[in-house]
């Protein structure tokens, strides 16, 4: 095997059990503060997905900048055209949600 398909092989079981844990956490949120239902752990979902998605976008910029700001801002205009599409899945989700 070539030496990325092994460190990719190494980490696909480690993200399956993260989001196994963070389903978990989420659900017990709910059950502590009395809400229940699967639409509701479907927003806490998008929240959580979307929060690792800047965390890792912070730690890339912060990377391009340290070897170059010209790459930064390069960095930086990609993933505005990027994170479009994920805002509008989380829009939806919030109208959806009764208050």
């Amino acid at each position: 095997m070539i030496a990325w398909q092994v460190v990719l092989l190494s980490l696909l079981p480690g993200a399956g059990i993260s989001y196994l844990l963070i389903e978990e956490v989420v659900e017990r949120m709910q059950q502590r503060l009395g809400a229940t239902g699967d639409e509701r752990k479907g927003m806490w979902m998008i929240y959580v997905a979307v929060a690792v998605d800047l965390t890792s976008d912070g730690l890339m910029f912060g990377t391009g900048c340290a070897v170059s700001f010209g790459l930064a801002l390069v960095l930086a205009a990609g993933q505005v055209l990027a994170d479009l599409p994920s805002g509008s899945p989380s829009e939806g989700n919030i109208v959806k949600t009764p208050r």
